[in-house]
C-alpha cells in the first residue's frame, strides 16, 4: 500500500465513516481509505464485503501501511490470506510505512467492532492448526513403533524363539525374606555410572586444556596439543583401548576400570576441545580489548570474561560429546570392565535370552543418554537466563 499524502494524486472514490462500498467484491485500484487525517490507496485488488465501516477497512488495510510492528503477530496471520499479496508487492517496490501513525491506527482498529472475533478465530485456527501437527507426529510415532515391533516379532517367530519376559525382572531386583536386593543389571549400571562420571569429568578438563594450548601463543604448546588431536581422532576407539591395556596399563600399573575412564576421555575430550576452541574464538576480539583495559591477566581474562560468555555457545554441541561418551562406555566390555554392557553379555550366556536382555541394557542407555541431555538443556537455560537478565 502506499499512502497517498505527498505524491498521489486525488482519487475519486472514498470510503467514509460508516459509508459502505458498493460492490461484494469491489475492485479498488484507485480507492483511497480515510482514517482520522490520512488517506491511503491500496496499490493491488483487495477484495472487500459491503457494508465495511471505516474501523473494520483499518482492520483490513491498516496491517498492510503499518506492517506487523502495530499489531499483534497472531491477527496479521489471520489477515494474511488477504494482505499477503499486497505486502510482498510493497516490500518488492521499497514501500515503508510511516511509524508514527502506528499509534492512531491502533486504536482505530482495536475499536473495531470485529476486533474480538478477529481474536477469537485466529486463536481458533492458531489451536486447531497446533492440534493437527501434533496429531499427525503421533501418528508417525504410532506408526513407526508398531512397524518395528512387527519386526521384531516376526524375526523372533521366524526364529522360534520363546519370549521369557518373566525371567527379566530378577536381574533387575530381588526381594529375599523382605530384603530389597539389586539385580546384576543395576549392578552393571552403577559401574556404567561412575566410567561416565569419571571421564565427563576428565574428558572436559583435557578437551579445555587443550583448547587453551591450540590458542597459546607457545610453539611447543600448540604442536603437542596439534599431534594429540590428530593421534586420538584419527585412530579407532578400540585399538585405542587395546593400546592403554596391553601397553600403558602395565608400564603405569592402573587397573582396567582407570584404563577403561583414561581411553574414553582421551577420546572425547580431543573432539570437546575443537568444540571448546570454537566456543572461546565466538566471543569477540573486543572482550579481550576490555579485559587487557581493566589490567585483567590472561587467567582472569579466561575467567571472569570470556568463559562466562563461551560455555552457553559451548553447551549445544557439548551434548553429542556427552552422549556419545555415555554411549562409547559399553566398548569397555572387551576388557572385562563389569559395566552395563558385560553383565548383559553374562546373562545372555546364561539364559539364553538375547532379546529380551539386549532391549532392556538398550532402554537403560536410552534413559541415562535422554536424562543427560535434560540435564544439559537446563543448565543452558539457566545460562541463557542469566545473560539476558545479567
Amino acid at each position: 500500500y502506499k499512502r497517498q499524502s505527498g505524491y498521489l494524486p486525488s482519487l475519486p472514490k472514498k470510503c467514509e465513516p460508516d459509508g459502505h462500498t458498493s460492490a461484494a467484491n469491489a475492485v479498488l485500484p484507485n480507492t483511497t481509505v480515510t482514517i482520522g487525517s490520512m488517506a491511503y490507496a491500496p496499490a493491488v485488488y483487495v477484495p472487500v464485503a459491503p457494508g465495511l465501516t471505516q474501523a473494520r477497512m483499518a482492520w483490513f488495510f491498516a496491517p498492510g501501511v503499518i506492517g506487523d510492528n502495530c499489531f499483534e503477530g497472531a491477527v496479521n496471520k489471520v489477515l494474511d490470506r488477504w494482505l499477503g499479496p499486497a505486502r510482498e508487492l510493497a516490500d518488492r517496490r521499497g514501500i515503508r510505512p510511516q511509524d508514527h501513525r502506528c499509534m492512531e491506527l491502533q486504536q482505530v482498529a482495536r475499536s473495531s467492532p470485529i476486533a474480538d472475533d478477529v481474536k477469537f478465530s485466529t486463536t481458533w485456527e492458531q489451536n486447531v492448526r497446533y492440534f493437527q501437527q501434533w496429531l499427525v507426529d503421533q501418528i508417525q510415532f504410532i506408526v513407526f513403533s508398531g512397524a518395528l515391533i512387527w519386526l521384531t516379532l516376526r524375526g523372533a517367530d521366524s526364529m522360534n524363539y520363546v519370549w521369557q519376559w518373566h525371567r527379566m525382572p530378577q536381574y533387575l531386583y530381588k526381594i529375599i525374606d523382605g530384603e530389597f536386593i539389586l539385580g546384576p543389571l543395576v549392578d552393571g549400571l552403577f559401574v556404567t555410572l561412575e566410567i561416565g562420571a569419571y571421564s565427563i569429568v576428565l574428558g572436559l578438563t583435557i578437551g579445555l586444556v587443550t583448547a587453551f594450548l591450540r590458542l597459546s601463543e607457545s610453539f611447543s604448546g600448540r604442536l603437542l596439543a596439534k599431534v594429540y588431536l590428530e593421534i586420538v581422532r584419527n585412530t579407532p576407539l578400540l585399538v585405542q583401548l587395546f593400546v592403554f591395556y596391553f601397553i600403558l596399563g602395565p608400564i603405569l600399573e592402573i587397573n582396567r576400570f582407570w584404563i577403561a575412564v583414561l581411553c574414553i576421555s582421551f577420546f572425547e575430550g580431543s573432539f570437546a576441545s575443537e568444540i571448546m576452541r570454537a566456543g572461546i574464538l565466538s566471543v569477540s576480539k573486543g572482550q579481550w580489548e576490555a579485559s587487557d583495559s581493566v589490567g585483567l591477566s590472561r587467567g582472569q581474562a579466561y575467567r571472569y570474561v570470556i568463559l562466562p560468555q563461551a560455555v552457553p555457545i559451548m553447551l549445544p554441541p557439548l551434548v553429542g560429546i556427552l552422549v556419545n561418551l555415555i554411549k562409547h562406555s559399553a566398548i569397555v566390555s572387551v576388557i572385562a570392565v563389569f559395566d552395563l554392557t558385560t553383565t548383559g553379555l553374562d546373562i545372555i550366556s546364561e539364559t539364553f535370552m538375547a532379546f529380551e536382555v539386549w532391549i532392556v541394557v538398550a532402554a537403560i542407555y536410552l534413559a541415562l543418554t535422554v536424562t543427560l541431555s535434560l540435564c544439559v538443556s537446563v543448565l543452558e537455560k539457566y545460562f541463557k537466563d542469566r545473560r539476558s537478565t545479567g
